[in-house]
């Protein structure tokens, strides 16, 4: 099994890290991938075109702050569960709407604490 953590940003590595080293533990195979859904969309979608033919790969985790783009076009485009973990903090909490205000038929699930989001991969 493999699970992608997919970063909207290199600023988002510090939660990207947590789930990562934290799935290790439960010997899952992780990687951790960085693609602006702004900046990227094609190369995004690329690469959700790949996840979406690959059977091992059971949901998506992706991170994103500020307008998370990110979580609404692969949830929107992909196939697979998308877990969304924005990288909260008491001075970015207003970041949140972005993660839970989606178009209609965009579901992705939001968890707010990385170990949380580790919890919810294992559930």
């Amino acid at each position: 099994m493999l699970i992608p953590v997919i970063l909207g940003s290199h600023k988002d590595l510090p939660v990207g890290n947590k789930i990562y080293n934290e799935l290790k533990k439960y010997e899952l195979e992780t990687v951790i991938r960085i693609c602006s859904a702004h900046k990227f969309p094609t190369r995004l979608l690329g690469i959700l075109e790949q996840y979406d033919r690959n059977d091992d790969i059971p949901l998506l985790v992706t991170i994103a702050g500020k307008s998370n783009a990110l979580s609404a076009l692969i949830c929107g485009s992909s196939l697979k569960p998308v877990l969304a973990c924005p990288p909260l903090k008491h001075e970015t909490m207003y970041d949140l709407y972005s993660s839970v205000s989606m178009p209609s038929g965009v579901a992705p699930m939001v968890v707010l604490n990385p170990l949380n989001t580790v919890l919810a991969v294992l559930k």
